[in-house]
């Protein structure tokens, strides 16, 4: 996300002394503590503004004087001593540093981990219980949640780097540090969310085996891995030496880097539209079910939880915007890792929500027994009258509940729901429950 190159395009706005806003918390600037070069400019361009010599509130709303001090420190400064000219100057004429950490958003980063952590949980302990058989949707979801996992304390430390604050304000080595872990970021970024797009790809071909369907997801799985492929070189690569990526910006060693904004901006959009393709899809193949619209309903909001995906999707090409075209990236860096964030955690509930469908189908009823015995204190496990017992793998189920709510009442009714596979006419095709359930006849390992 973060091509050097644009540092050193946008060197002058970051050195540079212009824009000061005047405020009465305007302290006087100590000369002596800027680097000599830029005092040389600020008292030698003196003698050029219309303000007394010394008038430091004119000074400061004085936009040639600003201008002409900010093109001689970039003739005769250092990029760091630049930085320490900004970061004086700016204190002087009372305008106050940016900053967008915030301690609930750091708090919102935990709760959205716990989401996707309590989803994966169920998803694995459905297969311990062999309630569905393993294969890759399930093992290109365990390296993506391993890389989700690395993530939290990646935002803590670029949090604590200075992510979040004016460049000018931060160290060298804090603005070197932010930089790196933009860097890997970019990689983890990509490779995590091309696997928990591939792990939903690879689902849905376990669910619907026949039809031109699978021509379609085959196509999408092949294009999301050309995605990883096309954007990963550019990023590893995005500077010669690699290591040019962070600390090219001091200008004190030589280097090339590509421009990359473009390149993470189309990659967002391409990202777009497969999440609105992962959308598609299972509607179209559950709309023609020969079912209720109520249970069609049902079944949909399992597949259909990735309208979140999107709508993450979409706001974060936004952040990728306004951070490609800051002339304060590290203040903006902090919003983009936020939502990148964000959408990773969404994208992992998203794959892991079908899967556990089968668990909660076990729990559902079992609540329900236990809910009913408790309001009856004294009802028994069958009515009496009734003495057939259950046969294996059989739940008691009361009666339906007026009083229940609507959602309840269609989770259950979704749970026992057969859904034709492949083709939707024959009465006879395996259902997705069995598919899922692990009823029908098991899959080997990666069966697709």
């Amino acid at each position: 996300m973060a091509a050097i190159t644009r540092f050193l395009a946008l060197i002058a706005c970051l050195l540079g002394l212009a824009s000061f806003v005047w405020a009465s918390a305007a302290t006087p600037l100590n000369l002596t503590a800027l680097p000599g070069c830029a005092a040389t400019c600020i008292l030698q361009e003196m003698g050029r503004s219309d303000c007394g010599f010394g008038n430091q509130t004119c000074l400061c709303a004085d936009e040639a004087y600003n201008g002409l001090v900010e093109t001689c420190v970039i003739a005769n400064c250092t990029v760091k001593q630049g930085l320490v000219t900004k970061n004086q100057t700016v204190a002087a004429c009372g305008k106050l540093s940016s900053t967008k950490t915030d301690g609930t958003l750091e708090w919102l980063r935990v709760a959205l981990f716990i989401l996707p952590t309590f989803f994966f949980a169920l998803r694995v302990t459905g297969k311990i219980m062999k309630l569905s058989t393993w294969g890759w949707d399930d093992t290109t979801l365990v390296f993506a949640y391993v890389i989700l996992a690395g993530f939290m304390p990646a935002n803590y430390l670029i949090t604590e780097a200075g992510s979040g604050r004016d460049m000018w304000t931060l160290t060298p080595d804090q603005i070197s540090r932010v930089l790196l872990i933009v860097y890997i970021f970019n990689i983890l970024y990509s490779t995590c969310l091309s696997l928990i797009k591939a792990s939903i790809i690879l689902l849905y071909l376990r669910i619907f085996p026949k039809g031109s369907v699978r021509k379609v997801l085959w196509g999408t799985l092949a294009l999301n891995a050309a995605l990883w492929a096309g954007y990963m070189g550019p990023t590893i690569f995005i500077c010669r030496p690699i290591s040019f990526f962070w600390d090219g910006w001091m200008g004190e060693s030589e280097g090339q880097c590509i421009h990359l904004h473009a390149s993470a901006i189309s990659h967002s959009v391409f990202q777009l539209t497969l999440d609105i393709i992962l959308l598609v899809i299972p509607a179209t193949q559950i709309w023609g079910l020969n079912m209720s619209l109520r249970k069609k309903i049902g079944v949909y909001l399992i597949f259909g939880a990735g309208i979140f995906l999107t709508a993450v999707s979409a706001y974060r090409i936004r952040s990728l915007v306004m951070f490609a075209t800051s002339d304060n990236p590290t203040v903006n860096t902090y919003e983009a890792a936020i939502w990148s964030n964000v959408e990773l955690c969404t994208g992992l509930f998203v794959a892991c929500l079908p899967s556990t469908r089968q668990l909660w189908k076990r729990m559902v009823p079992s609540i329900s027994e236990m809910t009913g015995k408790s309001r009856s204190g004294t009802s028994k496990s069958s009515n009496p009258g009734n003495g057939a017992p259950l046969a294996a793998g059989q739940y008691a189920r009361k009666p339906a509940d007026k009083k229940q709510s609507w959602l309840t009442r269609m989770v259950e009714e979704t749970a026992d729901t057969h859904i034709a596979l492949g083709d939707v006419r024959s009465a006879s095709a395996a259902s997705l429950v069995e598919a899922q359930d692990g009823h029908a006849a098991p899959a080997r390992f990666g069966e697709v």
